[in-house]
């Protein structure tokens, strides 16, 4: 933690013009006395002055002042004279004093006169700060306002006794290098971990729980001005890594001791049959007695607030340690606490408690502890008390990120922190010291020169904000390697190309081009580019594409701020220009590839809408199956170039009529599978046709394989014409079954009867010759039995769908009927 910094300006006249910068709210160490209080620091500027000369000394208080200081007195160590030291400049509740001083010795700080006439007397721990005039010497101490409860570090000057070279740099050097700053330092201790499960119940883990607690309590409190959290782990480990109980236990007292906690938190979770949350706070005892109220006060009001989560509140818990009659003992010889931790971080003089966060053997409140929500409740009910007890506020600060970095810059940025005036911007050193660019800045980003690329470091940024500078701890701190991005360009050079082209960084191994895509993330297309142009292709064009270029110094790769990126874009082809090869039921269709397509859509229009076939179409060719044959279709492909379709009009729509189907040709229809596709439909053979040489379906189908391989028909087409021109062998129209015309020959309107033959194979037969004089030239194989054999145009119809009009009048649809029940009776 870091301590205000209050700035000391001294003009060529030895006025003060007072600016305060990164001013916290220090600790007072002096609240219980009944002297000058509310300081947070003095300084003398001179440890050593000549007769006559001017001596100042500044005090800066806590707070505004309720009486207002106007003199300040100093003794002299051996004459006890006094020396009066006027108010000669104020600013941000810090006073310069000034007087000349004509005679020697050495003097000591005394007294404050206030306003009022009242008079303060200077502590003896502070009236100890001397400075020496004329032939004497004395050393001095600054009163750091980093010390706390009632002791003040020493800060001597060097062993000649010489002091800062002005009020300025030694006041900077106080703030910057004070020993502790003004923050709540708070220590969050989730119980067990590593090899110690803890409690264990329910499907649940004591160790899990209580980190996930502590964690949502830290979360919360960092939300707070001027709090520092520590945790004892972060993770699935204990704190020694070895399993023994007692050293892990005063291990974890012993983080707070060294980071001087404000306030010591353990997380548990209870066992043993009981219901509810308890908290076990510091007993009554004279060794920091105040820590049995702090505890007290605190633990009311987590179980208040457990209770509100659903909790049962059992109260606070203390008591003394006794085992088997052995009793332990703070140094003042009271009874010491039953606890290790809260024992041993009151030995360090830090208040502790234990919060025990339900049973995990008890079901209902193992189903709270099961639920991450109700985990967060508890981890913000435990920060909320802590927040509440110590006062703290949220006030708003700064949150600083790199905005930009160029060769020797970083620029940083942040948003705008409500009521600011100016906001002050500082370069932290190792040493924990900073060096302040600016006090001023009023703007949201500040951009920052000479620095050294491939260096690391780290900065902070307060706002002054209502008279004072938000108070900051080292969570608030941006550290940053200095990595330039190389300033980059991009260009459309060509259908969907565009190239990047930079300026070279000096120093750079290789550089890295990547498209930042909608949705945040980035596509890489190199990482080992060694000139300063990228050539990126296969980019939808008529889009604009952001692109980040990286360079690679000192083994890290530069920033992937927004700012860095460069924008162009390509123009050329967005709609796929598409082709169409007819097949037998099915149309083959292809596209030229499409520059930042990542797949296609393809879909067929109908009526005044369009079915789709796909979405997902990964190449640049699609077949669309399941057609009918001679159909007429029209097809769209649309392309997809990674957040929108491409658009379309009726012109990229693509026309294709498939191929018809054969009526001549090789069978592929078997009887078995003829036969299985009539009994499917449920229908009823006829019974007439046991007379007429077909007792059953089989021996019908049977018959139509044999007939259609006589003359070369496809067995398929002739069963599929049957059954359509006959429903099925149910008849009902003008022919009637006992006729066997089972093509509807010579029925050439709804009255006429048509053409009668003996049996079923003579009906078939004639049917059989009929499709072949449409489909074929070819003479026939067998005696002719079709009356209208001669009618025909021969070969004016190879195709089954080509019987439209022909066969059947109108007959639209005729033939892809057929068609499509032929290619039922092939399965």
């Amino acid at each position: 933690m870091q301590k205000s910094i209050q700035r000391y300006l001294l003009t060529a006249i030895f006025a003060m013009s007072l600016l305060s910068l990164f001013l916290g709210h220090p600790v007072n160490a002096f609240a219980d006395s009944s002297d000058v209080d509310n300081l947070s620091f003095i300084y003398i500027e001179k440890s050593h002055v000549d007769l006559g000369d001017a001596q100042r000394v500044a005090l800066g208080f806590d707070g505004t002042p309720s009486d207002e200081p106007v003199a300040l007195y100093c003794a002299n160590t051996a004459s006890e004279a006094l020396i009066r030291f006027d108010v000669t400049s104020s600013a941000d509740n810090t006073y310069l004093f000034s007087s000349s001083v004509s005679a020697a010795g050495v003097y000591s700080l005394l007294k404050v006169e206030y306003a009022s006439g009242a008079t303060r007397i200077f502590p003896d721990d502070i009236s100890d700060q001397m400075f020496s005039v004329g032939e004497v010497s004395a050393p001095y101490r600054l009163r750091s306002d980093g010390d706390s409860d009632d002791q003040l570090e020493s800060v001597f000057t060097d062993d000649t006794g010489a002091s800062f070279d002005s009020l300025e740099s030694a006041v900077d050097v106080i703030s910057e290098n004070s020993a502790r700053a003004r923050n709540w330092v708070f220590v969050l201790d989730a119980g067990h971990g590593g090899w110690d499960s803890g409690a264990v119940g329910n499907g649940l883990r004591e160790k899990d729980l209580t980190l996930q607690i502590a964690r949502y309590c830290r979360d919360e409190l960092q939300k707070y001005a001027g709090v520092r959290v520590i945790m004892t782990r972060d993770s699935d480990a204990s704190v020694t890594g070895v399993a023994n109980t007692t050293n892990e236990l005063i291990a974890r007292a012993q983080i707070a001791r060294d980071n001087n906690a404000t306030l010591f938190m353990s997380f548990h979770i209870n066992s043993g049959g009981g219901t509810g949350a308890e908290i076990w706070i510091p007993r009554q005892a004279s060794w920091y007695s105040s820590f049995n109220e702090l505890g007290e006060s605190l633990g009311q009001d987590v179980l208040n607030r457990l209770a509100s989560v659903g909790l049962v509140n059992r109260g606070t818990k203390n008591d003394y340690y006794d085992l088997n009659g052995t009793q332990l003992y703070y140094p003042d010889g009271s009874n010491a606490d039953s606890l290790s931790v809260i024992r041993n971080c009151r030995q360090y003089g830090i208040p502790a408690v234990l919060v025990e966060h339900g049973f995990i053997d008890n079901r209902n409140d193992a189903g709270l502890l099961a639920n991450k929500s109700y985990l967060k409740k508890m981890g913000q009910a435990d920060a909320l008390a802590i927040a509440n007890q110590f006062g703290l506020s949220k006030v708003a600060k700064p949150d600083p990120v790199v905005s930009e970095m160029r060769d020797g810059k970083i620029k940083l940025s942040w948003d705008s922190i409500p009521n600011a005036s100016k906001y002050a911007i500082a370069l932290c050193k190792s040493d924990g010291s900073f060096n302040t660019y600016t006090y001023d800045c009023t703007g949201t980003s500040y951009e920052i020169d000479g620095l050294e690329n491939g260096k690391t470091y780290t900065f902070l940024v307060q706002a002054y904000a209502n008279g004072d500078w938000n108070t900051y701890t080292s969570d608030d701190y941006l550290t940053c390697k200095l990595i330039p991005s190389p300033e980059a360009h991009a260009e459309a050079t060509g259908d969907g190309e565009v190239t990047v082209s930079w300026k070279a960084v000096a120093g750079a191994e290789r550089y890295a081009v990547a498209e930042k895509t909608a949705d945040g993330s980035y596509r890489t297309y190199t990482l080992d580019e060694k000139g300063t142009s990228f050539k990126v292709s296969d980019l939808a064009n008529g889009v604009t594409h952001r692109f980040l270029v990286q360079a690679r110094v000192d083994g890290s790769w530069s920033s992937t701020a927004d700012g860095y990126l460069c924008s162009a874009a390509p123009s050329g082809t967005v709609r796929p220009k598409v082709s169409a090869k007819a097949g037998d039921r099915s149309v083959e269709l292809s596209w030229g590839h499409v520059p930042g397509a990542t797949r296609y859509a393809v879909a067929v229009r109908q009526g005044s809408g369009y079915k789709t076939y796909t979405l997902d179409c990964a190449k640049e060719s699609y077949t669309v199956k399941g057609l009918s044959n001679g159909t007429s279709y029209s097809f769209l492909v649309q392309a997809w170039n990674g957040s929108s379709w491409s658009t379309f009009s009726d012109a990229d729509l693509v026309a294709c009529t498939t191929l018809g189907t054969p009526i001549m040709g090789k069978s592929a229809a078997s009887v078995s599978s003829m036969v299985s596709l009539y009994n499917s439909t449920g229908h009823i053979y006829p019974t007439i046709y046991a007379s007429k040489g077909a007792t059953t379906i089989n021996d019908f189908c049977q018959i139509v394989s044999e007939e259609a391989n006589a003359e070369g028909v496809k067995a398929e087409i002739l069963f599929a014409q049957a059954m359509y021109e006959t429903g099925w062998l149910q008849f009902g129209g003008s022919v009637k079954a006992e006729q066997c015309n089972f093509g509807g020959i010579g029925a050439v309107n709804a009255t006429a009867g048509g053409a009668s033959f003996g049996d079923v194979r003579s009906g078939l037969r004639a049917q059989v010759q009929h499709l072949k004089a449409y489909a074929s030239k070819e003479p026939l194989n067998n005696p002719c039995v079709d009356p209208r054999f001669e009618k025909v145009k021969r070969g004016v119809a190879p195709c089954v769908e080509d019987l439209n009009g022909r066969w059947a009048v109108p007959g639209d649809g005729y033939g892809q009927r057929i068609s499509s029940l032929a290619a039922k009776a092939c399965c």
